[in-house]
């Protein structure tokens, strides 16, 4: 789906062994089956179809067969506290691999939903922009990965995760959900106008096609690189812009975060004689697992095992990476707004387990959705902590109303003071309410657990 070649081999490496050795097992139990039923055919056709299976033989593996069969199901569902009536129970079956199938399949027939048509790429906006008073000259998107907030010291983890976001002149936002647990569809639905789901989106709705048509110099600068001219979300809104950089495929070196810091000071030297507006978007790497090979900065945390410390030392990382991109647009303006959100959360799995520990997508707890959400203003004069409900779904007015933009043939509601709506999500395989999933809670930190040798 919406991937590419660097965060699939990253993937692969955060599955665990187990996952490897039941597929091993699996395809081999196939390969098995397959290899018997052939030659026990070519064998009876040889005889004269006389020869037959002894029926002690064929009804014990049949029995054998069921027997794992049932106990997989029962004897692991039993123990579950929803059993039978949550779809993902079955996923900790031995059997999983069946359910799994589906579950891909159903994926996808969404994924297809997402997909847009690309033929209007650069069409003006089907929203008729009627007024244009922007407040800043320049303002910056840094669009994060896989960041939960509850993680940042600045909406209250015991370690100091957030040091620069706990004393910023600026607004943190408390309460704000993706739509998704991926960034494929995250960025779909945000960055490309959804009135909801089951809209069918156009692609000059993006948030980069609107700025331009109200004006605005628009760049996209990326550590994530693309596959194809139209392979993301991303990639659509980039292609839209009047200038873009991605990564070499294959060159590492490009893959962090700071990498992004002299393509900004570049895009706005370049552009410093220009009297538009600017919109700018990073795309980073952010915390998307694996946690350690996003990493350019020493672990200082001994929090549960060396996944999770690392998990830690990207949230501080994204921390100090926001301070410098403001760092480095205040020294090109002295007008601008700064706005940082992550495209969806992560799930602590087996937590409380140091063997076990590590951190991966899920559609299934809160916290896979949950995101942070910052705004600096160049003009802001206190810090501010907003809690408020609102759903990036509902992004494309929030992004409007930042860039001082209004239309003649719709109008929103104010983003910034949230929605009474409940908030729906991709609850895979279908679209659920937030508020129904479970929590996923992480283990408390001890707050004098900084080292640099983290747990391995």
């Amino acid at each position: 789906m919406q991937t590419n070649y660097q965060e699939f081999t990253e993937y692969l490496k955060v599955l665990p062994i187990s996952l490897y050795l039941y597929i091993t097992l699996y395809i081999s139990i196939q390969i098995f089956t397959i290899t018997y039923i052939y030659n026990y055919s070519k064998t009876r056709k040889q005889l004269g179809n006389t020869f037959k299976l002894k029926p002690l033989i064929k009804y014990s593996l049949v029995g054998f067969a069921l027997t794992l069969i049932a106990y997989a199901i029962i004897g692991k569902i039993t123990k579950l506290e929803y059993r039978f009536k949550s779809l993902e129970n079955y996923e900790k079956t031995h059997v999983f691999t069946f359910f799994k199938f589906a579950d891909i399949y159903l994926i996808y027939k969404d994924y297809q939903k997402l997909t847009i048509t690309v033929e209007n790429l650069n069409a003006p906006p089907t929203f008729k922009i009627a007024k244009v008073q922007n407040k800043y000259h320049d303002y910056v998107i840094i669009l994060g990965e896989s960041a939960r907030p509850d993680i940042f010291s600045v909406y209250g983890f015991a370690i100091k995760t957030s040091p620069y976001l706990e004393q910023v002149k600026g607004t943190i936002y408390n309460g704000y959900v993706s739509v998704a647990a991926s960034t494929a569809a995250s960025i779909n639905y945000s960055f490309i106008y959804h009135q909801d789901e089951n809209y069918k989106a156009n692609a000059q709705d993006t948030v980069i096609n609107i700025a331009k048509h109200a004006g605005f110099s628009t760049a996209w600068l990326s550590v994530q690189s693309k596959l194809t001219r139209h392979d993301s979300a991303a990639t659509l809104n980039s292609q839209q812009a009047d200038y873009s950089w991605f990564p070499e495929y294959y060159n590492n070196q490009d893959k962090y975060d700071k990498s992004l810091l002299p393509l900004l000071e570049k895009y706005l030297n370049s552009t410093a004689q220009d009297t538009k507006p600017r919109l700018i978007v990073l795309h980073t790497n952010g915390s998307h697992p694996d946690a350690y090979s996003r990493l350019y900065e020493e672990v200082e945390f001994d929090y549960v095992n060396k996944n999770l410390s690392c998990y830690l030392q990207t949230i501080k990382q994204t921390d100090n990476f926001i301070s410098q991109v403001v760092d480095t647009v205040s020294k090109h303006s002295n007008s601008y707004s700064v706005m940082y959100f992550s495209d969806h959360g992560i799930e602590m799995k087996n937590a409380d387990n140091p063997k076990k520990a590590t951190t991966t997508h899920s559609y299934l707890i809160k916290e896979g959705f949950e995101i942070p959400l910052v705004v600096i203003n160049s003009d802001d004069t206190e810090h501010r902590e907003v809690t408020f409900k609102q759903s990036n779904i509902n992004f494309i007015a929030g992004f409007s109303q930042w860039l001082g933009i209004t239309y003649s043939n719709i109008a929103f509601d104010d983003f910034w003071q949230g929605t009474n709506d409940p908030l729906k999500v991709i609850a895979s395989p279908k679209w659920g309410y937030y508020d129904q999933l479970r929590n996923n809670h992480y283990p408390q930190p001890n707050t004098s657990s900084i080292s640099q040798n983290p747990q391995k």
